[in-house]
């Protein structure tokens, strides 16, 4: 039997293979590779290393579904009038932007902010706003431009929701208004956990010395590519609004898909 030599590159080489990052069956690169993969996303203005991404979007997902829980508990043992009066469950819909529930947040750093949650998909939109008394008319009709007129919006009895104007708005635009006493007597349900969310979410971003709006984008970048349970199949809001996942740094780390698509190099000549 020929004995094997260990040459320095064999030995090179061995000493590597426990350094080396499989995902998904597919090598994706030394330790080293990753490391400095890490720190190029680090690098990124305005945006948390990928652990701290990660974690943020674990930590969203179990304040919504602590919220969801206690909301739960909260409304079936505890009904504030009658039994007659047991918050109804909202009827499912049957796709993106159909139902929208809006609400105001705030204030936070002297800003408020009008928020909307699609129903069916759980999208979040969140406009700054110097106070709640800002024409909800103007806000809406900009954001409905670019997703279009829902079916139905879901508000409370603030004045913004049951002026003059805004009913009119709705009215020449083919929306159905409904406040949240047929359905809940007590919140809008879907866009008041949303607000919970979002309020200790963003607190906790800010804990890393970021500015409101820095945190504001970081929470809607996690959240809308986090994976939800209230969304149909557990997709991401981004999936189920768009049918795409978003990209985030966090596909760094993620190996080279079969549809990357490799440019060709220029030609030389003249």
């Amino acid at each position: 039997m020929v004995e094997r030599k260990k040459t320095a590159e064999t030995m090179s080489f061995k000493n590597k293979t426990n350094r080396i990052w499989f995902v998904k069956r597919a090598i994706l690169g030394y330790t080293d590779n990753v490391n400095s993969l890490k720190r190029e996303v680090e690098k990124q203005q305005h945006k948390p290393s990928i652990s701290q991404q990660r974690d943020l979007a674990a930590e969203v997902t179990a304040i919504d579904r602590s919220l969801r829980k206690k909301t739960s508990r909260k409304d079936v043992s505890h009904p504030k009038s009658s039994p007659h009066s047991l918050p109804v469950p909202w009827p499912k819909t049957t796709g993106p932007w159909k139902r929208v529930h809006v609400d105001y947040a705030g204030p936070f750093d002297g800003e408020y902010f009008l928020l909307a949650v699609d129903a069916y998909s759980k999208w979040p939109k969140i406009i700054p706003t110097r106070s709640i008394t800002s024409t909800v008319t103007i806000i809406l009709r900009s954001l409905f431009a670019r997703f279009g007129m829902p079916e139905v919006i879901v508000s409370d009895n603030g004045t913004q929701f049951t002026s003059v104007d805004f009913q009119k708005f709705c009215a020449d635009n083919d929306i159905d208004r409904i406040t949240t006493a047929p359905y809940h007597p007590q919140s809008n349900g879907q866009a008041e956990r949303f607000v919970d969310t979002f309020k200790r979410s963003v607190k906790k971003i800010q804990e890393g010395k970021r500015t409101l709006h820095e945190a504001l984008d970081i929470f809607l970048l996690v959240y809308r590519s986090t994976p939800n349970r209230q969304v149909v199949d557990g997709k991401s809001p981004s999936e189920s609004i768009f049918g795409r996942r978003i990209h985030t740094n966090l596909d760094l780390l993620r190996p080279p898909s079969s549809e990357s698509t490799i440019l060709p190099k220029p030609d030389n000549e003249g």
